[in-house]
């Protein structure tokens, strides 16, 4: 999906609100360019926050207006971070400046990138990896402690485009059960596109479709091992041997309070009576499962 202006007037909050370190290190998924044609003045602004912030870099007008420009227009971001004092590596499967060749959907990153990283970006990367889960996995492992994860995605549309759309469920389930802090979730509406051909011909009912955008923030507050939600809301019931594999820690870890990280409900704002019909009615789905083995 690349960088807009918007990622970046966010980068620069989060510089000004200390929560990305001077001179820190970034590792993105996927080596994106920029999409920031005539918007120099925010490129400028994120270059001169970090010239004043960390000793030796260039601010903004030391730079010629031409080389502003190419890199606005499809440069990489490696080098406008570099340009910020930040130390940059970036995982994919091409070769582009300062990028490790690595595939997402089967490695694991070693000792050399495994906890080193202040912010890692997922800027329209994962939605093309299969395997979620290493990918979601890798993510958190090369993140510090007190480090961010930031997530920028398809959440609607995209018919064409990836594999996936990402709902604020898997989120705030994955905040829940690795105890992430939600530093910002926001949403952005995208252009409208229009239904192909094939999409009419299958039955597609509309002419065209809306793309919509999903970003959030996660902070890492510790570094025990990633662990994999599971989202249960729809099921008549969980057998132990599988509860065990999401929510039971390793012996000397403390348990999960309860499975509310998995279904994101707070029980204590249900009415009783809503649990008790709930229960009552998962009991009597549960029973006529086993009796009609249906």
């Amino acid at each position: 999906m690349g960088v807009s202006e918007k990622t970046l007037h966010r980068l620069l909050y989060l510089g000004q609100s200390d929560q990305i370190p001077s001179g820190g290190k970034v590792l993105e998924l996927g080596a994106q360019s920029l999409y920031c044609k005539d918007k120099l003045g925010t490129i400028r602004d994120l270059i001169d926050f970090n010239a004043g912030r960390v000793p030796g870099l260039q601010s903004a007008d030391k730079y010629p207006v031409e080389e502003l420009q190419k890199l606005a227009d499809g440069g990489f971001m490696s080098e406008l971070l570099e340009k910020c004092g930040m130390d940059y590596v970036a995982l994919d499967i091409f070769q582009a400046p300062k990028t490790t060749i690595f595939d997402l959907n089967f490695e694991e990153p070693g000792e050399e990138l495994r906890g080193q990283f202040d912010l890692v970006t997922n800027f329209g990367t994962t939605e093309h990896i299969l395997n979620q889960l290493q990918a979601l996995k890798t993510m958190h492992e090369v993140t510090k402690p007190g480090g961010l994860m930031y997530h920028d995605l398809p959440l609607g549309g995209f018919l064409q485009h990836g594999y996936f759309c990402y709902t604020p469920v898997l989120f705030e389930h994955i905040a829940k059960a690795n105890n992430y802090t939600v530093v910002f979730q926001g949403y952005a509406k995208g252009n409208y596109v229009q239904a192909t051909r094939t999409m009419v011909e299958r039955g597609y009912p509309d002419a065209g479709y809306f793309d919509y955008g999903i970003e959030t923030i996660l902070r890492k507050t510790s570094d025990a091992p990633f662990r994999a939600p599971l989202e249960t809301s729809t099921s008549l019931g969980l057998e132990d041997e599988v509860g065990n594999a999401y929510w039971h820690n390793p012996p000397g870890e403390a348990e999960s309070p309860s499975n509310e990280v998995y279904h994101g409900v707070d029980l204590a704002r249900v009415p009783v009576r809503e649990l008790l019909k709930e229960t009552w009615w998962r009991c009597k789905a549960k029973a006529l499962r086993r009796i009609t083995g249906k």
